[in-house]
């Protein structure tokens, strides 16, 4: 998914005003919330504890488990409350892929947050991500309350109601999703795919949203294929065709896994599960759609 340009402008923007500082109780780690992750920037005037230093740039230079052990470290040891420390620790275990004990921090820093809409943002997606679908959408939900401009921006939220079988609530959300990005031809998809599973896939076809300029490869190829007029062959000669491999293998990963979810609304259980398979395959931890891909494999594979 992507996100509107003006919302993600807000989310990068730096928290550098004090009172913001003081309410966070942050010393000197300042979190920068992008649409699909957080990333620790520290100032020039550091007057964080070495450890928690060096935890901080390890996080930084990607040493994702040496940032988690110094911090894990640092809260058995000294505070089991510190902002920072958990911030890191738990950013950390979620980059490894630990959801169990990131989620438990998470928790902890929403404790001491309770009217702070980011820590619930990032507990939602922890909980996904661990296929928790229930605590996701409660933390989304949250989020939203806290901050109501959020609701309209929260396309994760429209996903995990997906998993959770609130499907009429995933299609007001992408209804609602329209509003705030409406170029967006995934979207468009989970709209789709939200009708189908409660009125079939011809009343979803007639209530497609439109959508006609996303530039991303290979979205309007899939887009045409969604409202019938496009196919499989398009959409995979569309994303094959890339500059470099990072991108092709970009463009493949939505390539197979809207194909997997266009055959699983038309009933073929077997092509999607080859194309759901294929897209997990090409693993980018740091890209959430992955993981909704990952997370379909497996909820598709649990026994009826």
């Amino acid at each position: 998914m992507q996100g509107n340009p003006e919302c993600t402008a807000v989310r990068v923007k730096l928290l550098v005003d004090m009172d913001l500082f003081r309410q966070w109780k942050l010393t000197t780690v300042l979190l920068v919330f992008l649409a699909d992750s957080a990333l620790l920037v520290l100032p020039a005037q550091e007057s964080l504890p070495v450890r928690l230093h060096e935890a901080a740039e390890a996080f930084q230079q990607g040493s994702n488990q040496k940032a988690a052990d110094i911090a894990a470290e640092w809260l058995q040891e000294n505070d089991t409350q510190d902002l920072n420390a958990l911030w890191i620790h738990a950013l950390s275990l979620e980059n490894l892929e630990k959801y169990a004990p990131a989620i438990n921090s998470y928790r902890k820093i929403v404790q001491q947050l309770p009217n702070e809409p980011r820590s619930y943002l990032s507990l939602g997606a922890a909980t996904f991500k661990n296929a928790e679908f229930e605590p996701s959408i409660t933390a989304f939900n949250q989020a939203a309350e806290l901050d109501p401009s959020l609701k309209a921006q929260l396309w994760q939220l429209g996903i995990t109601q997906y998993y959770a079988r609130q499907f009429q609530d995933g299609a007001d959300l992408f209804e609602t999703h329209r509003k705030v990005n409406p170029n967006d031809v995934e979207n468009s998809v989970w709209h789709f795919l939200c009708i189908t599973a409660v009125q079939g896939p011809e009343v979803a076809l007639r209530n497609l949203i439109p959508t006609a300029h996303d530039s991303r490869v290979p979205m309007m190829d899939i887009y045409d294929l969604f409202r019938g007029v496009g196919s499989v062959g398009q959409v995979i000669q569309a994303a094959v065709a890339a500059s470099s491999p990072v991108q092709k293998n970009r463009q493949l990963f939505y390539a197979h896994l809207y194909l997997g979810l266009y055959f699983e609304a038309w009933g073929d259980a077997q092509q999607s599960t080859v194309h759901i398979a294929e897209s997990v395959k090409l693993k980018d931890s740091s890209n959430y759609m992955w993981h909704v891909a990952r997370i379909h494999q497996a909820e598709r594979s649990k026994p009826n």
